[in-house]
């Protein structure tokens, strides 16, 4: 409870609600910045771990990443790129918690930089991008009680022919 009281000033203040009463909360953050020697952590631990099986291939991964991630850099979209791939992991934290019967809230509605001081990422080279609320239906829950509104799918899908 602790935790969850220390981060308050960095949610905004719509989001208490649910940062106060959830069972749990995940803050998902990215690296600033890919440097080399974070790369080669990757690569060594690849190594480690047999998934590259000879020093051909480790040349051709260490290449194609310092390319992939020099790219990025050159047009200074590092940090949007990795935040990309953050969400990658949240739609798994997400179908992960519904497959266990436990509700999620993705919120945006946070200050970063306010996290970041907060829980002291920029000492692990960190940037909060997304905070993810865990838990159970609460009885006073309007959610879940009204029915959900979409739009029809031919308004948001396209067959291109």
């Amino acid at each position: 409870m602790r935790l969850r009281k220390k981060i308050r000033p960095a949610v905004n203040d719509f989001n208490w609600p649910r940062t106060d009463t959830c069972s749990h909360f995940v803050v998902i953050a990215i690296r600033d910045g890919l440097s080399d020697k974070y790369l080669e952590a990757i690569l060594d631990q690849e190594i480690k771990d047999g998934r590259l099986l000879n020093d051909q291939i480790v040349k051709e991964q260490r290449e194609s990443r310092k390319y992939f991630v020099g790219l990025r850099d050159s047009a200074h979209t590092t940090l949007t790129w990795e935040a990309k791939q953050a969400y990658i992991a949240m739609t798994t934290l997400l179908y992960g918690s519904a497959s266990l019967g436990i509700n999620s809230t993705p919120i945006e509605g946070f200050e970063e930089e306010t996290m970041d001081k907060i829980l002291g990422l920029d000492n692990y080279g960190l940037k909060s991008v997304l905070l993810v609320t865990l838990g159970y239906d609460a009885a006073d829950d309007h959610n879940a009680t009204r029915p959900k509104s979409r739009l029809p799918l031919d308004k948001i899908i396209w067959e291109m022919k």
